[in-house]
């Protein structure tokens, strides 16, 4: 098996459109960079590439065009590309999908996409052997589900904690943290970590890649010469 790795900045400029809530916010500064990361994979008869972006979510047809595109310049099946959002609510508003009155900013738009393609295609030209190897933790008493049944029979997100109209959750929470490592020779290693629950933790409008980047980055500073991509689990009631 060979891997390559690859990071290019996505860090939006002031004054863009922050996506997320049911208000208006725009860009005042930079709390911590965002970034898109890529994993490629090639086992000698099929290719494939992971991407994560630090952004609350793309849309279908987004994802279509970008994967189009990878495809194109790659020569692989846009199904052997995969594009998964960290889903911070401390970023650019990219999509149609407005909670308020976010505008679209063309420029960065553009410039997110080339960004995107870019990256993909750059971790293709960064192959190394390697070997893979996985495991599995836990993250304990981090999350709650926020889904709720109601006495009135109603479902409801975020009742209010102690709510006494609550009759039950709605589920359980998943905390398995599951790892990809992968040792590559004569380059960076690097670490595949998932784990599902929101990224919402910041608020405001400073610009931060909430606790997915702060994964991100503690793991790459406890192990030197090692990337990290951080892929959000499942994690839409959590």
């Amino acid at each position: 098996m060979k891997t390559g790795f690859a990071r290019a900045k996505v860090t939006p400029w002031n004054g863009i459109s922050i996506s997320g809530y049911y208000e208006t916010r725009n860009v005042k500064g930079v709390l911590d960079d965002l970034y898109i990361s890529a994993a490629a994979f090639d086992d000698g008869k099929n290719k494939a590439v992971i991407v994560t972006a630090d952004v609350l979510m793309l849309s279908y047809k987004q994802c279509k065009v970008y994967k189009d595109a990878i495809s194109c310049r790659l020569g692989i099946p846009p199904e052997a590309v995969f594009i998964n959002c960290s889903h911070t609510h401390t970023g650019p508003f990219l999509n149609g999908e407005r909670f308020g009155d976010e505008v679209v900013d063309e420029k960065y738009c553009a410039h997110f996409a080339k960004t995107l393609e870019d990256t993909a295609v750059l971790a293709f030209e960064d192959m190394k052997d390697s070997s893979l190897s996985v495991g599995e933790g836990e993250a304990k008493n981090i999350s709650f589900v926020r889904r709720y049944k109601m006495k009135d029979g109603r479902t409801s997100t975020n009742p209010s904690v102690g709510n006494p109209n609550i009759d039950h959750v709605l589920g359980e929470v998943n905390e398995a943290v599951k790892f990809l490592r992968i040792d590559r020779e004569g380059g960076d290693d690097m670490v595949i970590v998932s784990f599902g629950t929101h990224a919402d933790t910041v608020g405001g409008e400073l610009v931060s890649a909430d606790w997915p980047g702060f994964v991100r980055s503690t793991l790459e500073s406890a192990l030197p010469g090692t990337k990290c991509l951080f892929l959000t689990a499942s994690q839409g009631d959590v």
